[in-house]
């Protein structure tokens, strides 16, 4: 539930940011949710796909950043990673938690190489 309260959040300030500036807000995709009671896929399956959504989401916040002149803009995209990239650390958390990841993804722990 978390990751829809906060993507819930993202699009009511995006969508009043150009609603303030009479520009229209594009439709959301709520209407595609099916009202199923089982799930159609593996718990597995979809914590990968939602960490890989809100990763490719930091990428979108970052190329934002980057691309605009406004400050109001870059200070609200900042606010929105952090929130973003906290929200897939957990889910990477989990992961761990769950034993389907063993590690989080780093560097080569060169050191422990050597004494191999």
């Amino acid at each position: 539930m978390r990751g829809r309260d906060i993507s819930s959040k993202h699009i009511a300030v995006f969508s009043s940011l150009l609603r303030d500036d009479h520009l229209p807000a594009p439709m959301t995709w709520e209407t595609d949710i099916s009202n199923s009671k089982e799930a159609p896929f593996s718990e597995k399956l979809m914590l990968y796909h939602t960490i890989f959504l809100s990763t490719l989401g930091l990428g979108n916040y970052g190329a934002a950043i980057a691309a605009n002149t406004r400050r109001d803009l870059s200070a609200l995209y900042l606010r929105v990673l952090a929130e973003t990239g906290t929200f897939a650390d957990d889910g990477a958390e989990l992961l761990i938690k769950k034993k389907w990841m063993e590690k989080m993804p780093g560097p080569i722990e060169r050191n422990a190489l050597l004494s191999v």
